[in-house]
């Protein structure tokens, strides 16, 4: 299936005013099981940091949302959010010019190229690495751009994504590849420096039946067709109590599988 042409069709929908891009937000928030992973995460990276001036990099910001998150968690704080789509940044710059965020900034750039040393203190990859190439060279490009004892928190694919496409290809067609195993996640990670790393397996069976109620079957509807969103708030109201469940389920459990991977790793 391709996500970019269902993910911009929902940019294009929640564009045209503040109140309905965070009211987005908010429905990404509920929904999906990858937010509350990294806001969780966030929390507790914030911790010993409350009152203190951060600087943070959110890699490929896409919609926008967990700079969004940063932003307003803390004024005290930074927020860079950088992605190679022009439309979403340029979308994104003027949505919260508006609301007067003074402190989160969008900007076009390809992780690739871009480096900042020793300026931030997190940085966050969400569903990237897996749609570049040549990760490597991104993994390198963060370490450099961070601090001293800064964090990089990464979410990607696992390996046993494949169960949820066919032939052995990636759910979503974009992907360069279908997801990353533990130790080859690590592996890169060290190989660009990062020494203290903690990884895990999430979305194990309890998150996957929640993705595919709330996330898998509504985009397929929506990549066949428009008019499946006139059905989709009475399908929510219907499925989201379940899946609140199985994402409790799935945040609480100790994964020794999962179809993603979620990693901190320190500089």
């Amino acid at each position: 299936m391709r996500y970019n042409p269902v993910k911009q069709r929902i940019s294009d929908t929640f564009q045209h005013r503040p109140f309905l891009r965070k009211l987005l937000f908010g429905l990404l928030r509920m929904i999906l099981l990858r937010v509350w992973y990294v806001r969780r995460a966030i929390r507790q990276w914030a911790k010993h940091r409350k009152g203190q001036p951060q600087h943070i990099l959110d890699a490929g910001a896409g919609l926008g949302q967990h700079a969004f998150y940063l932003a307003s968690r803390c004024k005290d704080w930074s927020v860079l959010a950088v992605d190679v789509n022009v439309t979403d940044i340029c979308r994104n710059n003027r949505l919260f010019d508006c609301e007067k965020y003074p402190n989160l900034y969008f900007k076009t750039a390809d992780l690739l190229t871009f480096s900042q040393p020793d300026a931030f203190d997190l940085v966050l990859a969400i569903d990237v690495l897996e749609y570049i190439e040549q990760d490597e060279v991104v993994l390198r490009n963060f370490y450099t751009s961070l601090r001293p004892d800064g964090m990089l928190l990464v979410y990607v694919p696992s390996l046993m994504s494949l169960r949820e496409g066919k032939n052995n290809k990636p759910f979503c067609e974009e992907q360069v590849r279908a997801g990353y195993s533990k130790e080859e996640l690590c592996n890169k990670l060290r190989a660009a420096g990062f020494r203290h790393i903690k990884v895990r397996y999430v979305y194990a069976k309890p998150g996957i039946w929640s993705w595919r109620l709330s996330v898998k079957l509504p985009m397929q509807w929506l990549n066949y067709t428009k008019k499946a969103a006139f059905f989709l708030p009475l399908y929510y109201l219907l499925v989201y109590p379940v899946c609140v469940v199985l994402n409790y389920l799935d945040m609480w459990g100790n994964h020794e599988e999962g179809e993603a991977i979620l990693a901190m790793a320190f500089k």
